[in-house]
């Protein structure tokens, strides 16, 4: 008997010190949990869980590991069979049981967005799937986790690679349907604007009144407008802000009288009763303060994104366009960096990560950030150069690299990062130089060799002049004429795409300045692989016949809107436009025989026809001849 009273009090003695070490330990373990983020839902004082997932998580207690198994499997098995909606239920399903555990609303972020979309079958539905990964990871994995710098990344990386990139097939029309919808929302932030003027714009936003009352209170101009709003049916929420950016966007472009000769209509979608509040005189002065205090209401409570960080981010890293996917990427990078910084854990490799997205979003708006969009055409934005974003780069990688300082990570991965900013200022230099803009790439050369001239590879390669190291990119391709000529007809393709379509003639001219430089340097002296197939036979003898048969190439391609084309018209140079404007004419005539759409009014024809048809019947130019000859190759293709 006294033996079990002993072995009784033994035990009660363990059984204390053991809980006084579970009560010792605990706080650790619960900030270690939270910092590598596997904390669960229903935590005593937690009330952020809606109250549907916090009823439904607690109501299953111990079993909603085994349900959670099953639903993954059943969805798993919905997917391979096609039944994409239904698996979508259930992950939805899934999150809803599992909403503190990141890597559930990644993986069916991701599945949407990368899987699904590309088993569907039109470019709407893959849009459909894209997006809802994105908006699933943006308007409630992140709410409900908004310390993981991972959801962060992912979000970012679904919208720099999967919509900012190129690998989808469709990428092109995921670009197109964002910059559609977020001009509806902000307008064109960046088009004719300077940085301090396209943040200023943002901060307003930042700054405007958060209710309805006090928007009416504060500016009393909006009372008439928003009275007349009302009387019409809306309330202040996205669907109110889009038709009226729909009407701006639409109604009030500067080829709204070309859109008019064409006959191309405004979508149905928007309600034409709201232009009035742009033409009546009493309604006007309320447009602006509305717009703000609608833009700062959707963009929290549609978007889930804060306009006072939006304005933080665009301090640190320039003039973003958010229309850009690449501009929204690097604000949810930039919260990813934050919630790094905040973790007690440190110097991972997923953590390192966070920063090296930053620096790849930042690095893409350098070569793409700025942005040109027509939304009656076909087409996609078109994305250019910004040198501003060079500096924003640099900005970017300095604050990773003192954050691998701080947690003292190897020297390889700390050089593989300045090796990544060499790779990208060479980049650069080449697109600048290739597009005109020498005296930037001879600065951006001067930089390179001050930063990286000293280390051995690079000693005698930094000794060449500027344009013998862009030539030097060329040197060892093999049919090489060939080669150059696709180059020099690529450049001038995206010379006119870029610099006529977009009203930016004296971009049309310096891009093909260069590419006639790049053409007449390397076909000097050089004949033919006589060798090579007949298609690599066919070469322009002079850059004006090579200039010729691109412009008809790319006027007379079908994928280019009629609107586009016509605007490229427009811009294009006399000369060139008269030696082009009889072979167009019956390209666009054929083109456009069973459709609403007047040939004469797409391509006017240029002054002094007359005289340049005598001159060119008389003078027996045989460059000429050989354009025209390449003319009528493309008119029977």
């Amino acid at each position: 008997m006294n033996n079990n009273r002993l072995v009784q009090f033994v035990c009660l003695l363990i059984t204390i010190a053991l809980m006084g070490t579970t009560a010792w330990l605990r706080p650790q373990i619960n900030a270690g949990r939270r910092d590598l983020e596997l904390t669960g839902p229903g935590t005593p004082g937690d009330d952020s869980l809606p109250p549907v997932i916090a009823l439904g998580t607690a109501a299953l207690g111990s079993f909603r590991g085994l349900i959670v198994d099953v639903l993954w499997y059943r969805a798993y098995k919905l997917k391979e069979a096609g039944k994409f909606y239904e698996a979508n239920q259930l992950s939805h399903a899934i999150t809803q049981l599992q909403p503190r555990f990141p890597q559930v609303w990644v993986f069916h972020a991701w599945n949407m967005a990368y899987n699904i979309s590309v088993a569907t079958h039109t470019r709407d539905e893959r849009w459909y799937w894209v997006n809802s990964g994105i908006k699933l990871l943006r308007e409630q994995g992140i709410p409900l986790n908004p310390g993981s710098p991972l959801l962060y990344k992912e979000l970012g990386w679904i919208l720099s690679h999967k919509v900012g990139g190129t690998s989808d097939d469709m990428h092109w029309y995921y670009k197109r349907k964002l910059a559609e919808e977020w001009q509806e929302c902000l307008g064109a932030p960046t088009e004719g604007a300077t940085t301090e003027q396209t943040v200023n714009a943002m901060r307003l936003v930042a700054e405007a009144p958060h209710t309805l009352g006090e928007l009416l209170s504060e500016q009393p101009q909006v009372v008439p407008l928003w009275q007349h709003l009302s009387d019409l049916g809306y309330l202040p929420d996205v669907k109110l802000l889009r038709q009226i950016g729909g009407i701006l966007m639409y109604n009030y472009s500067p080829d709204r009288d070309l859109w008019g000769q064409l006959g191309i209509a405004v979508p149905d979608r928007l309600d034409q009763r709201l232009d009035t509040i742009f033409r009546d005189a009493a309604l006007g002065p309320g447009v602006e303060p509305l717009l703000a205090f609608l833009r700062r209401r959707v963009l929290i409570e549609t978007y889930r994104m804060d306009p006072a960080v939006m304005v933080e981010v665009m301090e640190l890293f320039g003039p973003l366009d958010w229309r850009h996917p690449a501009a929204q990427a690097a604000y949810f990078n930039h919260l990813g960096v934050k919630a790094v910084d905040a973790r007690r854990v440190r110097g991972t490799t997923d953590f390192i990560n966070v920063y090296r997205a930053r620096i790849h979003t930042i690095q893409d708006l350098a070569h793409t950030g700025k942005v040109s969009f027509d939304p009656r055409m076909a087409d996609p934005p078109d994305l250019l150069p910004d040198s501003r974003f060079i500096e924003m780069y640099e900005r970017a990688l300095d604050n990773a690299l003192a954050y691998m300082k701080k947690v003292n990570s190897k020297p390889g991965t700390i050089n593989s990062f300045e090796g990544g900013h060499e790779n990208f200022l060479l980049k650069y230099i080449v697109d600048a130089y290739m597009t005109g803009g020498e005296d930037e790439a001879q600065q951006l050369y001067d930089k390179v060799r001050r930063l990286y001239g000293h280390k051995p590879h690079n000693v005698e390669r930094y000794k060449m002049a500027l344009h013998e190291l862009v030539f030097d990119e060329f040197k060892d391709i093999d049919d090489l004429p060939y080669f150059v000529q696709s180059f020099c007809r690529n450049m001038i393709f995206r010379a006119i795409h870029m610099g006529l379509g977009s009203n930016r003639p004296e971009w049309f001219e310096n891009s093909i300045r260069s590419a006639q430089v790049m053409f007449d340097h390397f076909h000097e002296g050089k004949s033919v692989n006589p060798g090579a197939g007949r298609d690599r036979q066919d070469l322009a003898d002079n850059f004006g016949q090579l200039l010729t048969m691109s412009y008809l190439d790319y006027m007379s391609r079908p994928r280019y809107s009629i609107t586009r084309r016509a605007r490229v018209w427009q811009n294009t140079p006399l000369d060139l436009r008269q030696r082009t404007y009889d072979r167009l004419y019956r390209i666009f005539v054929r083109q456009f025989r069973d459709t609403p759409f007047n040939a004469e009014l797409a391509l006017t024809q240029p002054p002094g026809m007359d005289a340049y048809r005598e001159r060119f019947a008389k003078t027996g130019d045989t460059t000429a001849k050989k354009q025209m000859e390449g003319a009528e190759t493309i008119e029977r293709q």
